[in-house]
């Protein structure tokens, strides 16, 4: 097999027609990862056979700081800090310099959205954070405080569009003849 050699090339300034080689590397691909590395990939130069894809990642240098050991790499996502990873059929996440953040160990995972991403492990799936803890998701308006409180780290209220509104502030009870909280602070007082 013929190896390909890119070269990183930039412009000088915006208005400039002035191209200039920061690094010739002996890789098929070459994309913009984060601040400071670059996704490099080569077919068939991992562990693997075949005509499978193996990307990694360069420094500014065009030096190799993470082996060519990833099947799948995501696109970087800013507002969590993280990109999907693959090696194996099981997935993971990367931080900012393409180290792993959150174990390559899901047999599924989900792009982050809103904060937090579904997951599959030993065919439980459930829904983590960017720094890989476990959410729990609970549909519910407030029976449930009473029996996670004293085991949850923190409980978090959200408003989901339902055909019942979660917030009874907002709630427009139709027979409500007294006061009530959290409407009224200290109902009884």
């Amino acid at each position: 097999m013929t190896m390909r050699r890119t070269k990183i090339v930039c412009t000088l300034g915006p208005a400039s027609n002035t191209r200039e080689t920061v690094a010739a590397m002996p890789y098929d691909q070459v994309n913009p990862y984060t601040e400071t590395r670059w996704q490099v990939t080569n077919p068939g130069s991992g562990p693997g056979k075949g005509d499978i894809y193996w990307s990694g990642f360069v420094d500014l240098q065009g030096k190799e700081v993470v082996p060519l050991i990833y099947t799948e790499i995501g696109m970087w996502q800013p507002e969590v800090e993280r990109s999907r990873a693959v090696i194996n059929e099981k997935v993971g996440f990367l931080d900012e310099l393409g180290n792993v953040a959150i174990p390559i160990q899901y047999e599924y995972a989900e792009i982050f959205d809103k904060g937090k991403a579904r997951v599959m492990l030993n065919s439980r799936q459930f829904f983590i954070d960017p720094m890989g803890k476990e959410l729990l998701l609970v549909k519910s308006t407030n029976h449930f405080h009473a029996g996670f409180k004293p085991i949850a780290a923190e409980i978090i209220y959200v408003v989901a569009p339902s055909f019942y509104p979660s917030d009874p502030r907002v709630t427009d009870y139709r027979k409500l003849n007294r006061a009530i909280w959290p409407r009224v602070e200290n109902p009884f007082g």
